[in-house]
């Protein structure tokens, strides 16, 4: 590629280089929201995920009831109750 600048100088930007360049910088407050939005979803999966898991373990609980002893399954319905 051949530049349009001459061989020992250095082209000055013009206008439209510094229109670009503030354009396609990133703020330190553009960082911190991607950061915290990032970390939202994050926190939003493990949520999701855990209540999977809840949700698995309660049905689980809820099977096993009828084969439980008396005084288990009186534990175990207050528990699912709350």
């Amino acid at each position: 590629m051949q530049s349009n600048a001459s061989p020992g100088r250095a082209r000055a930007p013009s206008n439209n280089d510094y229109n670009l360049m503030s354009e396609s910088e990133i703020s330190i407050e553009d960082l911190t929201v991607m950061k915290l939005m990032e970390e939202i979803m994050e926190l939003d999966q493990e949520i999701k995920m855990k209540k999977l898991w809840i949700d698995k373990r309660m049905k689980m609980l809820h099977k096993l009831l009828p084969s439980q002893k008396k005084n288990t399954a009186t534990i175990v319905e207050s528990f699912m109750a709350k």
